[in-house]
């Protein structure tokens, strides 16, 4: 499967919120004060809820909006990171939980909840969007927004500028590369890149997206990923936002040109560069896992060069 963890999409929700809810729910954006903060409860959405069981599968998230006329109410996200089969108890046991969120936030504050559930799977049958109950003319009925990844065509993510519709295609490819071999993981994530990069995304913009589509699209063959690298320090070449995100990093690849050979002097230079882009990472405030990821040190090492250790 895609490694699609419950990290990177909190980084790209948190980075692409205001996009995020351009993109599924317009007629909310419209009524939202985006002048004023919005605020990320996911520790208090946390406490009205027993501790999950670990290794869970999905991400829920909840921020406190204001809106023009005054008022505070609350979006509720859930992102199902990983489906759980597509048979008739799968599917009520997710709308059984999405209707517990909703209560709960509801009695707690007493304010309107928008909730939206974002299935990334790739089962066509797993639709949860409705918990329902009825028992001797007493009935209750709760209805949630979904989207389903699979739903939306190719084309119609490619053109629409909004940086989420790019996220949404990065999780849909993915799905698709993990059939594949690493040579059409590495034509997939550089087409994203590129394409992030057509749309002039915001730095802050294509910095998430960057490093989501790293993480959702894995390349395990290290020959190929030394190929990624070095076809995106090209890029580096001519995209000066693609510099911006990586900082030192982008300006030592235009320097340095094409690698030349797997030496251990190569070696070498390659884990200097990498230490370097670390520092810069830490300056710029990436989180920790990300920068580990990305420059293959170990958090010990970065804090070491950060002068922590």
């Amino acid at each position: 499967m895609p490694e699609f963890n419950d990290g990177i999409w909190k980084n790209a929700i948190h980075a692409l919120f205001r996009s995020m809810v351009a993109f599924h729910l317009p007629e909310l954006y419209k009524a939202v004060d985006w002048s004023r903060e919005n605020l990320f409860l996911e520790q208090e959405l946390a406490n009205l809820f027993n501790p999950e069981q670990k290794n869970k599968r999905y991400v829920d998230m909840l921020i406190q909006v204001h809106l023009l006329d005054g008022t505070e109410t609350y979006i509720l996200l859930h992102v199902e990171v990983q489906g759980y089969g597509s048979g008739p108890q799968d599917i009520r046991e997710f709308e059984k939980r999405m209707f517990r969120y909703y209560y709960r936030i509801t009695e707690k504050w007493e304010k309107d909840v928008a909730a939206l559930a974002i299935l990334t799977d790739g089962n066509k049958n797993y639709r949860p969007n409705r918990y329902e109950r009825s028992f001797f003319g007493t009935t209750l009925s709760y209805s949630f927004n979904t989207c389903k990844i699979l739903d939306y065509p190719d084309k119609e993510l490619e053109a629409n500028p909004n940086p989420f519709a790019t996220l949404l295609l990065a999780a849909k490819k993915a799905l698709r590369a993990e059939k594949g071999d690493d040579q059409r993981r590495k034509r997939f994530k550089m087409s994203l890149i590129r394409l992030m990069l057509k749309k002039k995304h915001r730095r802050k913009e294509i910095e998430a997206l960057f490093f989501f589509i790293d993480w959702v699209v894995q390349i395990e063959s290290e020959e190929v990923q030394q190929e990624y690298l070095q076809e995106l320090r090209e890029l580096a070449e001519e995209e000066e936002e693609i510099m911006q995100v990586l900082g030192n990093y982008g300006e030592q690849c235009k320097k340095e040109g094409r690698m030349e050979g797997r030496t251990e002097g190569h070696k070498e230079g390659w884990n200097e560069r990498n230490k370097t882009l670390a520092v810069e990472m830490l300056r710029e405030g990436f989180a920790m896992s990300v920068i580990v990821k990305f420059t293959g040190l170990t958090e010990e090492e970065i804090r070491t060069l950060a002068g922590e250790g």
